[in-house]
């Protein structure tokens, strides 16, 4: 009461202002209420909202990436208890949701990140958008969709919508606000010639486009065609073109380019292929303009309705439960250091990276996009604390390999006395370890070198060490390094400083893995000799038969 009387005097008279008709005294000192029996439920209810303060608190994340506990339910309960707050419900809702894919530059790149880029792209559900003058072209796979009105054209779906096809095309509105236009077509009806298909399909877009300029042109916004059956034309790909370009030509017209209309075309799970054929032409139509590629895929929201008396309160509730949800639960990680660089990322490690994230359970969101001020772009990762800091490692790891494989790298054709500069040829020197150590001779630089390019290809992170000038270091980088690739040679075996790394190698117990460099051609009897000397040298220093090859035509 007193909380009332402080901050809702006001309101309280309006309300008895409101229902004077009826007679209603509302007297909050002595906690009376004064009205018709139908109408004190009601008075009540507008009442307690003014004592009670509501707040949604929203959490996205990729389908089933956890559960809230019960143990986490009871702790959320507790933390607004101490607050003074209620859970009034805990909402859990999965659905297909729109998520972001970055554009990056289509060069080539190693044939395992672009054979991963090519099969996540493959399996993405796309949602496709055309810009024609200030109006757009969108399809969607998915009937869920919030529409302003749709567009039929099959008996099929006239039946569906409650609406008896022997009374022929027009509009109807349901009791509920749901907009319908019918206008029976088929591209079955006009099969015998592309140009009785192509004057059929302009009727139907144009007459469709017309009623609705007409009938409603002041509430609509948002318009859907139904595809109900189209998949069934025996030419879907020429059916799709034509289709696009005539809505293309009546958008672009100057009777509807300053409509601002959203024209959909709505696609079943029974339709993939003709989906696809949309998808498709659209990709080959889209321009700068059309922005960002953008996939649906399920996500799913968590809804916390808090409820207490007092914004302070609530205010207090709702932090302390973000920070639960962030330190526990479901926490966000930003890299905001101008991610996915072009000048690093290309579009096949941009999709690789993406079918990590979700594989892994980690929704990636881009924001802030704007091609003015592209700097102020940042990505989120958002899921378990887990699959998040292994995904802005992975992010991280991408990053830095990539930056090592674009870099200069040292001519092959350089003269040892400028490889005698440093013994130890990293490709990055900012990085602080590697997945791979190449340990060989300076020599066999042109060997080396091209094992080196082909193994930073497929994603590894890696460092060479030529041993011969000066003595070694390398012992220093064996806790930074996952294993060592001993390329054993005839100048390796003649080479004390190259000996003495393969020793410490050897004795460190680090995993290594000796391959032998040969050369491919032959011209004198003593390089047979040589031959025999060397690997009776390999099977000494490793005692094992030789596994591996590398000759100079690799």
């Amino acid at each position: 009461r007193e909380f009332l009387l402080d901050n809702y005097v006001h309101e309280i008279k309006n309300l008895e202002i409101d229902y004077n008709d009826d007679n209603v005294k509302i007297q909050i000192h002595e906690n009376i209420i004064i009205a018709p029996q139908y109408l004190i439920k009601k008075i009540k209810q507008l009442i307690q909202s003014m004592i009670f303060q509501t707040s949604i608190l929203i959490f996205q994340y990729i389908k089933n990436a956890f559960i809230l506990t019960e143990k986490d339910h009871l702790k959320l309960k507790t933390f607004a208890q101490n607050y003074h707050c209620e859970i009034n419900k805990i909402d859990i809702e999965t659905k297909k949701d729109l998520i972001i894919l970055p554009k990056g530059k289509n060069v080539s790149t190693s044939k395992y990140i672009t054979n991963q880029s090519n099969q996540f792209y493959s399996t993405l559900s796309m949602w496709r958008k055309l810009s024609i003058s200030n109006n757009t072209i969108e399809i969607h796979k998915s009937y869920d969709l919030t529409v302003d009105i749709t567009i039929i054209s099959t008996i099929v779906d006239a039946i569906k919508e409650n609406i008896d096809p022997k009374y022929g095309n027009g509009y109807f509105e349901s009791d509920y606000g749901k907009r319908v236009l019918f206008i029976e077509w088929s591209p079955y009806l006009s099969q015998e010639n592309n140009n009785q298909i192509n004057e059929s399909i302009k009727k139907f877009i144009s007459t469709s486009i017309k009623q609705i300029d007409i009938l409603c042109t002041n509430v609509v916004k948002t318009i859907a065609f139904a595809t109900t059956d189209w998949e069934n034309y025996n030419n879907r790909k020429q059916l799709a073109e034509d289709i696009l370009n005539e809505m293309i030509n009546q958008l672009g017209s100057k009777y509807y380019s300053d409509r601002s209309w959203n024209i959909v075309f709505l696609f079943n799970d029974e339709q993939n292929d003709f989906f696809n054929e949309f998808s498709q032409i659209i990709s080959t139509l889209q321009t700068d303009r059309d922005g960002y590629e953008q996939f649906f895929y399920p996500i799913s929201t968590i809804s916390i309705t808090l409820k207490a008396s007092g914004n302070i309160n609530i205010s207090k509730c709702e932090n302390f439960i973000n920070d639960y949800m962030k330190k526990y639960v479901l926490t966000t990680i930003e890299l905001n250091n101008h991610p996915f660089d072009p000048k690093i990322w290309n579009q096949h490690m941009i999709n690789v990276y993406y079918k990590y994230c979700l594989e892994n359970y980690v929704l990636p969101r881009i924001y802030q996009i704007d091609k003015q001020t592209t700097q102020k772009q940042c990505l989120n990762l958002i899921g378990s604390i887990s699959c998040v800091n292994q995904a802005k490692q992975k992010y991280e790891l991408m990053s830095e390999i990539e930056r090592q494989r674009i870099l200069p790298y040292t001519d092959i054709s350089e003269s040892d006395g400028q490889l005698s500069i440093s013994p130890t040829q990293i490709l990055n020197n900012t990085s602080e370890s590697f997945n791979i150590i190449l340990n060989c001779c300076s020599d066999d630089k042109i060997l080396s070198r091209h094992l080196a390019n082909r193994l930073i290809e497929e994603g590894y992170l890696l460092s060479i060490d030529y041993s011969d000038k000066i003595p070694s270091n390398i012992e220093s980088k064996f806790d930074k390094t996952d294993l060592i690739i001993i390329c054993f040679s005839f100048n390796y075996s003649q080479n004390v400083n190259c000996l003495t790394s393969l020793n410490s190698i050897i004795s460190s117990r680090k995993k290594y893995i000796p391959i032998m460099l040969t050369r491919s051609s032959l011209n004198y009897d003593d390089d047979w000799l040589q031959i025999i000397n060397t690997e009776e040298l390999y099977y000494d220093s490793f005692r094992e038969e030789i596994k591996f090859k590398l000759n100079e035509d690799l």
